[in-house]
């Protein structure tokens, strides 16, 4: 099994987005040793669980930030957090019965989703997000809200 190392080209450059990226992948990552290691599939169920739920609130995050700019490529962003979900769903359903080089390699294809999923989808989707943010900054608005706060 091969884990991944965080890279510098996942950063999307908006800072509480790649702070979730990178706690889902030191996730991803802990996840991959546990199964490697030996670690009880109860325990390693309890962490996939915790790990789909953050996954989750994550997805919920970037889909809002792209909704509230009005992202024009929204439903094709959210179809590939969709996939991911079906990813995440399956793996848990595995689990019970799996074995560990089953949920070794269900691990491994998720984290090279995600990797790719951030190095093009969620680069093009923050690229226009912080494009939209400077915008609305010109206009001598903030965000997405028009309010004090920004969205991103």
């Amino acid at each position: 099994m091969e884990t991944s190392r965080w890279n510098a080209e996942w950063i999307v450059y908006l800072p509480a987005i790649d702070a979730e990226h990178l706690q889902i992948h030191q996730r991803v990552e802990k996840l991959q040793k546990a199964v490697a290691t030996g670690v009880g599939l109860k325990r390693i169920e309890g962490s996939v669980r915790r790990l789909a739920g953050e996954v989750g609130r994550h997805f919920v995050h970037e889909e809002r930030l792209m909704r509230v700019a009005h992202y024009p490529a929204f439903a094709w962003h959210r179809r590939q957090h969709a996939t991911a979900r079906r990813k995440l769903d399956q793996l848990v359903g595995q689990l019970p019965h799996g074995s560990r080089d089953s949920i070794s390699r269900s691990l491994e294809t998720l984290a090279r989703w995600f990797n790719g999923h951030i190095g093009v989808t969620d680069s093009m989707a923050s690229s226009y997000l912080r494009n939209y943010e400077r915008a609305c900054g010109s206009r001598g608005n903030r965000g997405a809200s028009r309010k004090d706060k920004s969205p991103l």
